[in-house]
């Protein structure tokens, strides 16, 4: 957080119009779709032997108790496990998404810097755990 707070400390003396975006990924380790995480491994360049997650996926099994009784079970089609060592890895690959498309964005010049950068060119995003907070140029128009 600490080049976060420079970031702003240096955005703020430029006299520069910026957002800040906070985003909360709440329960995304719920959220985030197998299919989606297949296929970003698979741009990432991740051998086949990786990409057989899919088996691990579709493995799990879930039920509801009621009263001590579990229900039917069922097979979960998003989301991983928490607890399993790939876990944060797989939600990191998967969020990594979300740095490319902001600098995509950054490139076509539909967002920008509120203060340019010159030791990276990617947009500046600060993540911990589930909080991220995204810097960009404020822009009326």
């Amino acid at each position: 957080m600490a080049w976060a707070l420079e970031y702003v400390h240096m955005c703020h003396h430029s006299k520069r119009d910026l957002i800040i975006l906070k985003l909360d990924f709440e329960k995304a380790f719920d959220k985030i779709e197998h299919e989606f995480m297949i296929k970003v491994m698979e741009f990432k360049g991740f051998p086949q032997k990786w990409l057989h997650m899919k088996l691990i996926f579709g493995s799990g099994t879930f039920a509801v108790l009621l009263n001590g009784v579990p229900g039917k079970f069922f097979h979960c089609l998003r989301g991983v496990r928490q607890g399993d060592s790939l876990s944060p890895l797989l939600f990191v690959l998967s969020v990594d998404t979300l740095q490319s498309l902001l600098n995509a964005a950054k490139e076509q010049g539909i967002l920008g810097l509120p203060i340019p950068l010159s030791a990276d060119n990617d947009f500046p995003i600060i993540q911990y755990a589930d909080d991220t907070l995204i810097f960009m140029q404020a822009d009326a128009t």
